[in-house]
């Protein structure tokens, strides 16, 4: 149960608390949180440490650990930030850095404009770089991303500046993620296909788990056009329905057998046809459902990431060069190449006309299309 701010209660006033001090153990909202720590800095306590709650967790029938408490911890210079029951820090103040612990483990944040600069964990034995394993836009333009060595979601606002942090627990191995085109957001752990979903109210961002389906095998995970989920196992593609319920499974080792598929897509506008960059062998594949092989596009780096802008495709290669290919695999040419060093993944904003490209090591890049070229729309020195 949400607890309540004893300042507004004691009003007459049903707020919800963001906050707890450590030490007269109260619980503050956010206003009532600022006008305590005012004064508080008058007497001999240099920092206020705020401990949240607990994660607003379902319990789960194969009794999975539940994440750790999370505390929001004032660095100096920074502002105190609150946090909501769903696990997420507001940092919607910019600053230079902020730093979480989470059970003696300190995690911090250091950005600047739009550019994620460095995401690191900080323990007693090993310090840990961020290490993304998914970014993609959502459809109102923010960005969520996910830093697969530290569990952690990082949900930027519409500034590009980080909005949020949400860390989802240890119990979370997250190997992949996907954002669909009414934001839910999947996250392939193991054999464990998780959906969350982004809510904004008044009080704040909240990400809750909706669903958590346990599938036969271990897989990458794809989001695909607007009802279904594909699972990429084996040189096997499985597509899930929305409500997961399973569809024939389609096979197409013939075609890819001994190489490693790092990507499935569909699109209406291909009828129905898969598209798979080929990472070993430096091809794009265009694949029917029937197995036969419609058209291949060789290039001279291992393709990363794909994806579909104005009945054309857009292909990232592993130097960050990026081509545009039409719906029959025809070279129209290069429109740029990407800054980023380890190059991971690719979404486009139609409203915007934004791309997104990410790399492995938490660094992100936004660039508008423009035509057939595109510009930096943000400094990403690093």
């Amino acid at each position: 149960m949400p607890e309540l701010c004893e300042v507004c209660k004691g009003k007459g006033q049903k707020v919800l608390a963001a906050v707890i001090c450590t030490d007269c153990r109260q619980f503050y909202c956010s206003a009532c949180r600022d006008v305590h720590r005012m004064f508080r800095s008058t007497k001999d306590h240099k920092y206020v440490e705020l401990v949240a709650e607990l994660f607003d967790e379902k319990p789960k029938a194969d009794d999975k650990p539940k994440p750790l408490p999370a505390v929001n911890r004032q660095s100096e210079n920074d502002a105190i930030h609150g946090k909501n029951s769903s696990g997420f820090f507001d940092v919607s103040t910019p600053t230079d850095s902020s730093v979480y612990q989470v059970e003696g483990s300190e995690f911090e944040v250091i950005w600047r404009t739009s550019f994620l600069t460095e995401f690191q964990c900080k323990t007693n034995y090993e310090k840990q770089k961020c290490e993304l394993c998914g970014a993609a836009f959502m459809s109102d333009g923010r960005i969520l991303a996910m830093d697969k060595a530290n569990n952690c979601l990082i949900l930027f606002n519409k500034r590009n500046d980080i909005q949020s942090v949400c860390l989802i627990g240890d119990d979370l191995k997250p190997s992949s993620i996907a954002v669909r085109p009414d934001d839910s957001l999947y996250v392939m752990s193991g054999r464990f296909l998780v959906t969350f979903k982004v809510v904004d109210t008044d009080t704040g961002t909240y990400i809750t788990e909706k669903d958590s389906r346990r599938l036969p095998s271990e897989g990458r995970l794809v989001s695909l056009n607007g009802t279904k989920v594909c699972i990429l196992n084996n040189y096997k593609v499985t597509l899930y329905e929305k409500r997961f319920q399973r569809s024939r499974p389609v096979d197409i080792s013939i075609h890819i057998r001994g190489h490693s598929v790092v990507q499935c897509f569909l699109e209406n506008k291909l009828g129905n046809k898969f598209l798979f960059p080929d990472h070993n062998q430096r091809k794009l594949l265009c694949i029917s459902w029937k197995k036969e092989l419609m058209w291949e596009r060789k290039f001279k780096h291992p393709v990363k990431w794909i994806v579909e802008v104005e009945n054309k495709f857009l292909v990232l290669l592993s130097n960050g060069e990026i081509f545009q290919l039409n719906t029959l695999g025809k070279l129209i040419g290069k429109i740029g190449e990407s800054e980023l060093e380890d190059v991971g993944w690719m979404s486009y904003h139609v409203a915007s006309s934004r791309l997104l490209i990410a790399g492995h090591d938490g660094k992100i890049q936004i660039v508008k299309l423009d035509r057939d070229t595109y510009s930096n729309l943000f400094d990403t020195r690093g």
